[in-house]
């Protein structure tokens, strides 16, 4: 069971020492699930209109299909806390093969700088050359000491990148040779037959020839998961890439093995890498694997170019300032640390109360819904109709970064929150209270809401008593009349104490009643009209009785009546409504009370 919660500026203090596949923590999303549609059916409904969308827009429907990047710093101040790479001893230089060998080219590749398949000394390799003259020639010097790097540390023959042999001169009959082959390429066989070429040097690498470049052909979850982790391979050596392409990305038989290649934008060692920039570019390739070509590879999109903007996009858009808190959160040491600490001062510290704020607790809104086409729109409509089945977009906006894994390490051994104090039951008002009985919002409801004037003030009273066993409306589960009351009450007492009735997150509550046979034949009457109005009979059934006692007494609560609201659905909520409701959820908790049915129907309403 993996952990939602975004555990970046954790994984940051110790990157790449430590690989966050190892976490004691398995980080969700790491390696996300990709199988958004529930149905084959659904599937193939869907991906036709979508491809036709993404062709004529550009905009795949599905770039976000995998959820959210869970090696995106949370906060761009997590770093300001995060130490320097370890010091790590400059590698030897890439040795030069010394002459006399024999090199015999073969066929020409591709590329800039140029790749040639040769045989030198009777072994099958590839010459990567850099000649006087070319725009890549001073990349030489940088993929050449980049190398020495990935020699040195064992990336070469952890098969992350290609073996490399060393380097060679080549002479001007060689470069003539290389020139002569016939798929040469007529400007690179003019400039290489060119007399004034004086210095030309190459690298020898590992022979991939059988390898094909990542593509939406060849990509799938473990493939995109290897790439992810030969390009970790990379960062323990202090290597920064510097040029996520899909055409350096290589797929050895099949996918087997994962090969990044082209070091010649790559930056090493000193002020040049940090723990941040190793691991804001393994977030990168995450964001291009699975936001761009996993999701393309879904529809079956080809690659053009214009997907592009959509990772990056991504990438720029996540270093936005989110609404702080007052609380600092300075990152811990491990992951299983750092949410032990967030979850032994909940509810006493408001989780939205943290600086720098929890990563994704409010989700960036998605704009990319405004141009869907209304043929795609009407194939999602039919399809959910026909399959009865959610969204596929049902998981846009990620999981719940407050999810958390079962098991005692995460259970500790508590037995009172810390600064809890029990609070007074609220007051009893008298049996026989005067008041008018003006309308019953719910006659159907277990719990009846009957709103009443009393005084000069409206107020809503909630009735709790038992139902007769023969009548049509018994509901024959959930708690006893007198528990769901008294549970109720405790809650609304815990709600008034802590301070949530003031400041508007729940309605006021008074106190409670335990009606006079007046109150009640009263409110029997007014439920008993509203049961005719809403059934349309002329009388009503006789086993109607919601007020009947049970053995117990009648109880009522007498709560604030909160006119000009609504029910939240999914036709009203917004990203703002549902961050407010979220907000007001935690400071529930914070009055130490559990709702346990948030998701009901009508428990949030939104006051205008």
């Amino acid at each position: 069971m993996s952990v939602s919660l975004n555990v970046s500026s954790v994984i940051l203090q110790s990157y790449p020492d430590t690989s966050p596949w190892e976490s004691n923590v398995p980080l969700a999303s790491l390696v996300p699930e990709t199988n958004v549609l529930p149905g084959p059916y659904f599937a193939d409904r869907i991906k036709k209109p979508a491809l036709d969308q993404a062709r004529k827009t550009g905009k795949n429907p599905f770039y976000f299909m995998c959820m959210s990047n869970p090696l995106l710093l949370d906060h761009p101040e997590a770093a300001r806390h995060v130490p320097p790479l370890s010091h790590r001893s400059a590698p030897l230089p890439l040795p030069e093969i010394q002459r006399p060998f024999s090199l015999t080219p073969i066929s020409y590749v591709s590329g800039s700088p140029p790749i040639f398949s040769i045989n030198i000394n009777g072994a099958r390799r590839v010459l990567k050359l850099y000649y006087q003259g070319a725009d890549d020639a001073p990349q030489f010097s940088t993929e050449s000491v980049t190398y020495s790097y990935l020699v040195h540390h064992g990336v070469c023959e952890s098969g992350a990148v290609p073996r490399c042999d060393g380097w060679i001169s080549l002479t001007s009959e060689e470069l003539q040779l290389l020139a002569a082959l016939p798929q040469t390429p007529a400007h690179l066989r003019d400039a290489l037959s060119d007399r004034t070429v004086s210095v030309a040097k190459a690298l020898i690498l590992e022979d991939l020839s059988d390898a094909q470049p990542l593509s939406i052909r060849n990509i799938s979850t473990e493939v995109a998961n290897k790439a992810m982790q030969s390009l970790y391979q990379v960062h323990v050596a202090h290597i920064l890439h510097g040029n996520i392409q899909r055409h350096r990305i290589l797929s050895v038989r099949g996918g087997e093995r994962l090969v990044w290649v082209g070091f010649d934008h790559a930056s090493y060692g000193g002020e040049a890498v940090s723990r941040e920039l190793l691991l804001n570019e393994l977030a990168q390739l995450w964001s291009f694997l699975y936001e761009k070509m996993i999701p393309d590879a879904f529809i079956g999109l080809e690659d053009d170019g214009r997907g592009q903007e959509v990772w990056m996009r991504r990438m720029v858009t996540t270093l936005s300032q989110p609404q702080r808190g007052l609380r600092p959160r300075i990152p811990a040491h491990s992951c299983a640390e750092e949410i032990k600490n967030i979850l032994l001062s909940y509810p006493e510290i408001n989780i939205f109360d943290w600086n720098p704020p929890l990563f994704n607790l409010t989700p960036e809104p998605k704009d990319d819904h405004p141009y869907d086409t209304p043929e795609f729109i009407a194939a999602i409509k039919h399809a959910r109709r026909v399959e009865m089945v959610d969204s596929p977009f049902v998981k846009w906006y990620s999981n719940c970064p407050t999810s958390l894994p079962p098991g005692r390490l995460f259970r500790p051994d508590i037995t009172m929150f810390d600064g809890y104090e029990q609070p007074n039951t609220l007051p009893q008002w008298a049996p026989d209270t005067p008041m008018e009985m003006l309308e019953c919002l719910d006659p159907f409801a277990i719990h009846p809401l009957i709103k009443v004037r009393i005084g000069n003030d409206e107020r809503l009273m909630k009735f709790f008593s038992g139902w007769s066993p023969e009548s049509k409306y018994s509901r024959s589960r959930g708690p006893s009349p007198r528990h769901a009351f008294e549970t109720e009450l405790s809650a609304y007492s815990h709600l008034s104490h802590y301070g949530a009735c003031d400041e508007g997150v729940v309605p006021h509550c008074y106190g409670w009643i335990s009606p006079s046979p007046l109150l009640i034949a009263m409110a029997n009457d007014i439920i008993a009209k509203s049961v005719v109005k809403a059934s349309k009979l002329d009388n009503p059934p006789a086993f109607i009785s919601p007020i009947c006692s049970d053995g117990h007494p009648a109880f009522a609560l007498i709560i604030e009546y909160l006119p000009n609201t609504e029910a939240l659905t999914e036709g009203n909520a917004t990203p703002e409504i549902a961050d407010l409701t979220l907000r007001a959820f935690a400071r529930i908790h914070g009055c130490y009370v559990f709702h346990r049915d948030a998701c009901g129907p009508g428990n949030i309403l939104l006051s205008y």
